[in-house]
């Protein structure tokens, strides 16, 4: 993965691609997950990711035809299949909440239980967290433009706001699936 400093930022520029997609999870065994659950992901992966695998390959063949320079092209491929790897995805998760509390199910059922947005930028922790309950999950990118994705990151980021975060949690009217509607 790119150090810290130098993962691309949702709408820069330079080798970068930005997208937004959408998450959809099955549904789970506990009655506030049987209707399954959404989330949307900032996804920012390089342009040149395929190409830098086919020259990372390629350096790997030269350096099998060419043993005198084998350990300096193996060098070089390895930064290049670094590179074609690096990614950010930072999940936006509208359907988080005390889930531990002890009376939680009794405020779900009552409707007063509060949720909230979070996100991860950890996107193989996100998958295993709703892999671990054997949940099935969808991915799927969505169709807009650079300008759109840039908007639709910002909204996600204002909403995050501590002041945004919370909200009362309703079945038919706020949840995962209707925050996101709204949202786009």
């Amino acid at each position: 993965a790119a150090l810290a400093e130098d993962r691309p930022k949702p709408g820069g520029g330079g080798p970068w691609i930005t997208t937004i997609d959408l998450i959809t999870i099955g549904p789970g065994e506990h009655l506030f997950s049987r209707m399954g659950h959404s989330a949307l992901m900032v996804f920012t992966f390089r342009k040149d990711a395929q190409k830098l695998r086919e020259e990372a390959a390629a350096l790997l063949r030269q350096a099998r035809a060419d043993p005198t320079r084998a350990q300096e092209l193996n060098r070089s491929a390895l930064v290049l299949a670094k590179q074609a790897k690096e990614y950010r995805a930072t999940v936006y998760n509208y359907g988080d909440a005390d889930f531990d509390a002890d009376d939680f199910e009794w405020q779900f059922l009552r409707g007063t239980v509060k949720f909230r947005m979070s996100k991860t930028e950890s996107l193989p922790g996100f998958i295993e967290l709703y892999a671990r309950s054997n949940r099935a999950m969808t991915h799927q990118r969505l169709n807009l433009t650079a300008a759109q994705v840039k908007g639709v990151a910002a909204a996600l980021e204002k909403n995050l706001r501590p002041e945004n975060r919370y909200y009362p949690y309703h079945h038919m009217e706020a949840g995962c699936a209707t925050k996101i509607r709204d949202l786009l």
